[in-house]
């Protein structure tokens, strides 16, 4: 081994693996050192059968090379002494001890970094740096009309029932869709979700008065449908999701309107660090969340 690594230990679908990516590569530029990937964790995966996530960053022009065996590994040849353990305790904050830590022992030859980092506080210093890492050519398959506004609503449901998340609701987007409809001039709706056949039978029909001739994406590729979103909307109503999370967050568009649920979590404390200024929050009742879960479950109408 020479000069000093940060290596990170990758894990989860792609919104988290590009937050994975985006704090460690933010230490590598400010240690100086060289970042290697750990996706071991996907070798368990595929060899117990364990759902369906796969490395996805490869697809990416990220500055990082894969690391030939899991980190912990390493880390035992050098000891405590040359290496410095970051796992993180505070999620969905910015864990002050992790930057502690870095300030006492960052000097070490070995940075492990295990965690999800989901603050943008953690890395938007450098977001130019990690934006055009993030953003692979690509050619867009989301059409544009002239004198319109493409806006992308991700849909996100499926796993989401029964979670630690709150599941946004119609009411949610009606209200978000009410917002857009009144702050872009000629807005053009793309909808994005990972459960089509609901989105295309209740959710598109339940909003319609508001979505007008809207268009429902699907790209058949996880990655296709994420750059779809980054490239060919300049708007975006999110779901509590790091996928749509990131696609607002990569878009160039300098008069971006990104409009984003309050709680995310059901738990209110988690919520706190979430969003960059800018993004305009949305409540999500609790109340409202509950009907569309039956609604998910029967794929009717309540009556």
């Amino acid at each position: 081994m020479k000069g000093k690594l940060v290596i990170v230990k990758i894990t989860d679908g792609l919104g988290n693996q590009l937050f994975q990516y985006a704090f460690a590569r933010k230490l590598s530029i400010e240690l100086g050192a060289d970042l290697l990937i750990d996706r071991s964790v996907y070798r368990r995966f595929f060899l117990f059968r364990r759902g369906t996530r796969r490395y996805q960053l490869n697809r990416f022009p990220i500055k990082a090379r894969a690391s030939t065996g899991p980190a912990h590994r390493l880390f035992q040849i050098l000891g405590r002494k040359q290496s410095l353990d970051l796992r993180e305790k505070n999620f969905y904050h910015l864990d002050t001890e992790v930057l502690e830590a870095i300030a006492r022992e960052g000097d070490k030859r070995l940075i492990l970094v295990s965690g999800y980092w989901q603050s943008y506080r953690y890395f938007d210093e450098y977001r130019e740096i990690i934006c055009r890492e993030l953003r692979p050519h690509f050619e867009c398959t989301i059409g544009s009309v002239s004198g319109r506004d493409n806006v992308a609503i991700h849909v996100r449901r499926g796993d989401y029932h029964d979670t630690i998340f709150r599941l946004c609701s119609i009411e949610y987007y009606r209200a978000a869709l009410e917002l857009v409809i009144q702050t872009v001039r000629a807005p053009r709706f793309i909808i994005f979700s990972n459960d089509l056949e609901w989105t295309r039978d209740y959710f598109g029909p339940a909003l319609e008065d508001l979505l007008g001739d809207y268009q429902i994406a699907d790209n058949h590729d996880d990655i296709g449908n994420f750059l779809d979103m980054v490239y060919g909307c300049k708007h975006y109503i999110i779901a509590n999701s790091t996928y749509s999370w990131w696609s607002a967050y990569l878009c160039t568009n300098p008069e971006k309107i990104v409009i984003a649920p309050e709680e995310w979590f059901e738990n209110p404390e988690w919520n706190a660090e979430l969003y960059p200024e800018g993004w305009i929050r949305v409540r999500v009742p609790k109340e409202s969340t509950a009907i569309d879960r039956e609604r998910a479950t029967t794929g009717r109408k309540r009556s």
